[in-house]
């Protein structure tokens, strides 16, 4: 699934943070967080998912 392990299809170098993301998760819920985190544990918010509707549909909203 597209949202599954995204950080693995992610190009590295489109992170918002302030260094490299270890992981993305988008939480599998309306409402859920999308958001990056480091090695470190730091967290960095993306946006919010507006729809889960698996596996055919998925709307997020950027916050940035």
């Amino acid at each position: 699934m597209l949202t599954q392990e995204m950080g693995a299809w992610w190009p590295a170098s489109h992170h918002i943070g302030k260094t490299p993301f270890a992981e993305i998760i988008v939480a599998p819920r309306r409402g859920g967080r999308w958001f990056e985190r480091n090695a470190a544990g730091d967290e960095c918010d993306w946006g919010r998912v507006l729809v889960f509707e698996p596996p055919k549909r998925l709307e997020v909203i950027w916050l940035c």
